[in-house]
């Protein structure tokens, strides 16, 4: 009977201690948890100014913080662009031990300005702006329509031309004018660049055979010169 007795005992001591330590095992899951990612605020990048289709100098930045005011690390924080303002390196970007994401921005190739929101989990967010200003036509560039070959007193395909700044980027807004030797009328004698930077028209050859020129000059920018011919 004593033997039963101290069985039973000894079993009731490794339940306690089996409950002991899934009790410590909780605590020590509960403690793993980290912090919950709160707020977020902007800590460099906004207001900046750049050239229209270029990348902004400086990227944007947001710290994270928990509920206790620390950095948050490893939150993921989303980016989106508004409307028309260009393209980001990423939809989104974790933060680092000190709770800092980073994103950079590319403004788009019209001038204005732009917002870019960043944002967390719980909803919280907070908006980037930046202007980009109109790029400098340092050049044309003839894109195609050159050496046509067409019948006399018919439509050519379109001469385009482009203008681009001093790194080779499309420069959208310039204004272009048209002129034709040889005879014949264009479809337009003035325009502007587009967003891609590119103007065009087309000729429709005089009724008579013969060489003909199509000129896309801008300001004192070199003109582009087509040739051709009427057959």
């Amino acid at each position: 009977m004593q033997a039963v007795r101290n069985a039973k005992f000894s079993m009731a001591i490794l339940a306690l201690a089996a409950l002991a330590a899934c009790g410590g095992s909780d605590d020590k899951l509960t403690s793993a948890v980290g912090p919950t990612p709160t707020s977020l605020s902007i800590t460099t990048g906004t207001n900046q100014s750049g050239t229209a289709g270029s990348a902004l100098a400086s990227p944007l930045s947001v710290r994270v913080v928990d509920e206790n005011g620390n950095g948050a690390s490893g939150a993921t924080v989303s980016w989106t662009v508004g409307t028309g303002g260009g393209t980001l390196g990423g939809a989104t970007s974790t933060t680092d031990p000190n709770g800092i994401a980073t994103m950079t921005w590319t403004l788009p190739t019209t001038a204005g300005r732009y917002t870019v929101t960043a944002s967390i989990a719980n909803g919280q967010s907070v908006t980037f702006n930046a202007t980009a200003t109109a790029a400098t036509a340092t050049s044309l560039v003839l894109v195609s329509g050159n050496n046509q070959s067409v019948a006399h007193g018919t439509a050519t395909q379109a001469f385009v031309v482009k203008a681009v700044d001093a790194s080779g980027k499309p420069v959208a807004g310039v204004p272009i004018t048209w002129a034709t030797t040889g005879g014949g009328t264009l479809s337009a004698t003035s325009g502007t660049t587009d967003a891609n930077g590119q103007a065009q028209v087309t000729l429709t050859t005089s009724s008579t055979a013969g060489a003909f020129t199509v000129t896309a000059s801008s300001g004192t920018l070199t003109p582009v010169v087509f040739n051709g011919a009427g057959t």
